[in-house]
């Protein structure tokens, strides 16, 4: 091995565990990490967490495999609700971990990548250009590498309203991801009243920030027939003490939903193949159950802003096992006493049609179908918890680059040869889902967003297929799947992807190009069939396939992927980061790099 020039994009929890993974396996590599913030930690930085800010996974669930949070000698007891861990403590942890790795000084901080160019072509690589904010004057390449890592993950480029985008507005409007930097102007006293807008977990999580610091707190969802409505909340802990995320995280909870990546299982043709009518009608009557008893539990009836929080499936079509927008665990449990008494928050669902320039009001546009008129609403501040793009947009200024590398991008700027050459591979894939997979022809009847951009086409959400088939070994992208483990998700992602970027993967071993084609095509139409708007708007979230991704990355890698003893606990018990723990020394041993 060789003095390699590599350069990883994105300094939070995959970025860091990317760094890690390439110098245990290379130390000699030139490595830098460009990081568009002043703070490492991505969604856990120290300008984006705030007082209130809880993660959804309790102590062990949430931590890279072999570094564990809580040190082993300690308690594993935080005394927070349900165990769950602060956010500011994994911003901690991220910044220890950094520093005990050596990572530190190969931060670049405060750089932010505009464009990447490829230098040669697929065919003849040479490595990649990449130019910042404020770089050099004579529009050179900034930087140069030979490898190429995007660590960006699903939560870099903030989506915000075009309307909001351009107004010039009084009240200021702060995007989710800054209310860490941006929490004294939330907290001062001369902000009395805040306009949340959005209807997901970091809405509600703004939503308690607020109103825990005394702040009156008006909620703005939009209407179910203009956008996709709020989403379906539940407790991080069970009525019998359980833990959520533990409950949904063994293979036994996985069994109970479809999955492309376990088509040939015996659970699949008993659930959800259509073939034993006994095993489908079982699993339809399950979700409708626990969707259900999840419904009577927030009480939605109790008061009117419980009513303008129900969601847009309902009970009986199983909106559990749909996840048109994705679960939020309550991680915060007075939040739904506090809604519906009323006093302090009040739900609206309506669209915010403009920001005032000359005075502290936002106007509220409600449903069509309602009949009535726009409102104004006085604010001293607008929180924007709109989400994110589903990816940075680096290669943005090339369709045809864009187009190469499988990258979500505007339809009417697809390139007519790639339109032409997915198309019937996405009719055939569509034909093979519904038909394997019968409830997911027949989806509830609900307003789907329209499809602006094409699906997400890397293989194992990770390497352009056109770089496989021409063993461009320039780059890779890791963390681009939407699983619930992320903290194991990050090793094995990693893994993968530096096993790819030095030569120890083949896909092309045991298949053909038109093979994983195929395979891509499936698994780029999945999110939208499976999770409707979830899935349309994050074309690579994969809530409900943890323990399946993983097994494919294991099995990529030459290892065993169930690591548990004995069949009860391997089906039953919940799979953590820490059941995972050794794999990267167990495939260096295996591929003879130990030692090396």
């Amino acid at each position: 091995m060789s003095d390699t020039r590599v350069i990883i994009i994105g300094s939070g929890l995959f970025g860091l565990a990317a760094a890690r993974t390439y110098l245990k396996i290379d130390p000699s590599i030139c490595l830098t990490i460009l990081e568009a913030d002043a703070r490492l930690g991505g969604t856990w930085s120290r300008d984006r967490v705030y007082p209130t800010l809880m993660a959804q996974q309790p102590v062990g669930a949430y931590e890279y495999p072999d570094v564990p949070l809580v040190a082993e000698d300690q308690s594993k007891h935080l005394g927070t609700y349900g165990n769950l861990i602060p956010g500011t403590m994994l911003c901690e942890y991220l910044e220890k971990f950094a520093k005990d790795e050596g990572l530190l000084d190969k931060i670049i901080f405060n750089t932010k990548v505009l464009k990447i160019e490829k230098k040669g072509t697929i065919e003849d690589p040479h490595g990649w250009d990449i130019f910042v904010q404020g770089g050099k004057p004579d529009r050179s390449p900034d930087f140069t590498c030979d490898k190429l890592i995007i660590a960006t993950g699903q939560t870099s480029e903030e989506s915000i309203p075009e309307n909001l985008l351009a107004e010039a507005s009084f009240v200021p409007i702060i995007h989710s991801k800054y209310m860490g930097k941006k929490y004294e102007i939330l907290a001062a006293e001369t902000v009395s009243r805040i306009a949340i807008y959005g209807g997901g977990k970091s809405a509600l999580d703004a939503v308690y920030m607020c109103a825990k610091m005394g702040k009156q707190v008006d909620w703005i969802i939009r209407p179910d027939e203009v956008g996709s409505g709020a989403t379906y909340f539940g407790p991080a802990v069970s009525r019998r003490g359980e833990s959520t995320n533990d409950l949904i995280s063994s293979r036994c909870a996985g069994k109970h939903h479809p999955s492309l990546l376990e088509r040939n299982d015996g659970w699949y043709r008993f659930f959800h193949s259509g073939a034993n009518k006994f095993g489908y009608w079982f699993n339809g009557f399950y979700w409708r159950y626990l969707s259900k008893t999840l419904w009577e539990s927030m009480g939605y009836n109790k008061s009117e802003n419980g009513k303008n929080l129900v969601p847009t499936i309902k009970p009986e079509d199983r909106p559990l096992w749909w996840v048109n927008k994705p679960l939020a665990l309550i991680t915060q449990p007075e939040i739904i006493d506090w809604i519906h008494q009323g006093d302090r928050i009040t739900v609206h669902r309506a669209t915010i049609s403009s920001v005032s320039s000359d005075s502290g009001s936002i106007t509220l546009t409600p449903a069509p179908s309602s009949g009535s008129m726009p409102t104004c609403l006085p604010a001293d501040a607008l929180v924007l918890c709109t989400g994110y793009k589903p990816f940075a947009p680096f290669f943005a200024h090339s369709p045809d680059l864009m187009a190469s590398l499988g990258l979500p991008m505007p339809l009417v700027s697809v390139p007519p040869a790639v339109a032409e050459k997915w198309a019937p591979l996405t009719e055939e894939a569509d034909k093979k889902i519904t038909k394997m997979f019968p409830r997911l022809a027949s989806p509830p009847p609900i307003k789907l967003a329209s499809r602006r951009n094409s699906p997400c086409r890397l293989y194992r959400y990770s390497v352009p297929t056109e770089y496989i088939r021409h063993n461009d070994r320039s780059l890779v992208f890791v963390g681009m799947a939407g699983v619930v483990t992320m903290g194991a998700f990050s090793l094995l992602s990693s893994l993968w992807g530096v096993a790819w970027l030095v030569e120890k993967l083949n896909p092309l071993e045991n298949q053909s190009m038109e093979d994983i084609e195929r395979h891509v095509a499936e698994l780029s139409i999945w999110p939208a069939r499976r999770h409707l708007n979830a899935g349309i708007g994050k074309p690579t979230t994969f809530p409900c396939e943890t323990m399946p991704i993983f097994d494919m990355f294991m099995r990529d890698l030459g290892l065993n992927p169930h690591r548990k003893k004995g069949w009860y606990k391997e089906f039953f018990e919940p799979y953590n980061p820490r059941d995972y723990r050794g794999i990267l020394e167990e495939w260096m041993a295996k591929e003879g790099l130990l030692n090396a």
